[in-house]
């Protein structure tokens, strides 16, 4: 149950199954922008697979990614947009969904917890017999 956002710590807290499993605990980190990380790394552009769970703030990533430069074939991300119990992250997630359609992505698979999108140009269809 770990998380960055005070007011899902409190919504955890409150539920039945998750009361009192987040203990808390902080953690400070250094911010970076994905595209920064990404450069000082060299990781190439137009490579297969990103995958970005970082406890909430997954649209924070996302809303200053030149995804159209990095161009990644195949993106996986922690979106919590079908799961009531993260009701608090819906509106984020929201732009996310469109954040992926704008830029020429499709879903591929979901589940409660994650979300994997395809390039549009990377689908392989099928001839119909």
């Amino acid at each position: 149950m770990s998380t960055i956002k005070n007011d899902v710590v409190k919504k955890f807290n409150s539920m039945d199954w998750s009361k009192g499993i987040h203990r808390g605990e902080k953690e400070t980190v250094e911010m970076k922008k994905l595209d920064t990380i990404l450069t000082e790394e060299n990781v190439p552009k137009k490579f297969d697979v990103l995958s970005i769970d970082v406890e909430g703030y997954e649209w924070e990533v996302l809303k200053n990614f030149d995804i159209k430069m990095w161009t990644p074939k195949i993106v996986i991300i922690e979106l919590h947009d079908n799961n009531i119990n993260y009701d608090l992250e819906w509106k984020d997630c929201n732009k996310i969904v469109q954040y992926f359609d704008k830029n020429g992505y499709r879903v591929v698979f979901k589940d409660f917890s994650n979300t994997v999108y395809i390039r549009n140009d990377c689908l392989q269809l099928k001839p119909e017999n």
